[in-house]
């Protein structure tokens, strides 16, 4: 499945210049019913209001949103906060093309039920 990414970029001295905050993978299930779009997010302090479109495939209008984030990068669970960071899931609108806030170092996973699928792959 082809991913292509638009949006904000960073310099870093590990990893270079002009590397995009969201790092993007998109997969489908084996039976072909669903559709997992995998997206980190690794601005450490902003949400990055984010655009996915889809081609030659629709879906359901609703989607199952996974994400994993923490109010900061030293936050860690432990014995008295257990929880702390743990996977949260909501609903998203869905459809041909939606909007999605991720936050902020985080990682999503929005699963995609598939009505009708055609020539071509998302």
């Amino acid at each position: 499945m082809k991913t292509a990414v638009e949006g904000p970029r960073f310099d870093s001295s590990r990893e270079g210049t002009g590397v995009p905050v969201l790092d993007v993978v998109a997969s489908r299930s084996a039976d072909g019913s669903e559709l997992y779009v995998k997206v980190i997010n690794t601005a450490p302090a902003s949400t990055v209001n984010t655009r996915i479109e889809l081609r030659g495939v629709e879906v359901h209008p609703e989607a199952d949103w996974h994400v994993i984030t923490a109010e900061s990068l030293e936050t860690r669970n432990g014995f008295a906060t257990p929880d702390v960071v743990r996977p949260r899931r909501g609903v998203l609108r869905a459809g041909g093309r939606f909007q999605v806030p991720l936050p902020p170092h985080s990682l999503s996973v929005i699963v995609l039920r598939v009505i009708r699928s055609g020539g071509a792959r998302p």
